[in-house]
């Protein structure tokens, strides 16, 4: 979801993600990570895997073929694990996200060069929000550090405006969008809990979707790699029956010297 703007972005909501702790010594930005570098490891023993498998296809190799359908099978496997343990993840991050970004938010400076608050600036402006929850609702800004010093008369920030780039948002302050939003020129309507929700649930979705499909090709690779085990198997037999024949047959026909 990240690589939808510029790595610069990236870089700078970064530091958000690392401060929403989902296990012990791991954080959002440590899972974002962690799934790139599943699906760059995963992708490299799939591609391993295939050519084996289609060598030992092509060459007739029943210990290709063998070493192709356990390494399908680890590989199924492992893909459930993490199936499931995404699951329970996924639960984990509903149940104490919204708690540990209001918290956070509480940090937020308005325009400075504060980390935390670039990095919250960079979450409005990416995934078109505002603030935690609903802002039309409640005031999630009112115990930041803003609220004390810069804020004034705003209701949002000019980050939160949907005329906002990277350029201007900085400058969108003491405007019509800060000081009397609306649902159509600012992300008032959307709180950044729901929109990483909403993202996450579809790439979720997405992820599971696609683990399926591998899983049920895989069943179908095993099964196949299976098959022409026994037929090699049952060929390389048969082949040795009829060449015991032939030299049972020769040496039976041959006259004694």
């Amino acid at each position: 979801m990240l690589r939808e703007k510029s790595e610069t972005v990236n870089d700078k909501v970064l530091p958000l993600l690392n401060e929403i702790g989902i296990g012990p010594g791991f954080t959002m930005g440590d899972l974002l990570e962690a799934i790139a570098i599943l699906v760059i490891i995963i992708g490299i023993i799939a591609f391993t895997l295939s050519a084996i498998g289609g060598f030992g296809a092509c060459c007739k190799n029943r210990v290709l073929l063998i070493i192709y359908g356990i390494g399908v099978i680890l590989i199924g496997a492992a893909e459930i694990f993490v199936l499931k343990a995404w699951t329970d993840l996924k639960k984990e991050l509903n149940e104490t996200i919204k708690s540990t970004l209001l918290k956070l938010l509480n940090d937020y400076e308005g325009n400075t060069d504060d980390i935390l608050t670039i990095a919250w600036n960079f979450v409005f402006l990416l995934f078109d929000c505002c603030g935690v929850n609903t802002q039309s609702s409640v005031d999630d800004f009112s115990t930041s550090t803003w609220a004390s010093t810069t804020r004034g008369t705003d209701v949002i920030p000019g980050w939160c405006c949907k005329e906002a780039t990277i350029d201007t948002a900085s400058s969108l302050y003491g405007t019509n969008c800060t000081i009397t939003p609306t649902s159509s020129n600012s992300y008032i309507e959307t709180g950044c809990y729901t929109a990483i929700e909403k993202i996450l649930t579809t790439y979720s979705s997405t992820f599971i979707s696609i683990c399926t499909i591998i899983l049920l090709v895989e069943i179908v690779a095993v099964i196949c790699a299976v098959v022409m085990v026994i037929q090699i198997t049952n060929d390389v037999t048969s082949n040795r029956n009829r060449e015991g024949i032939v030299l049972h047959t020769i040496n039976k026909t041959s006259p004694d010297v």
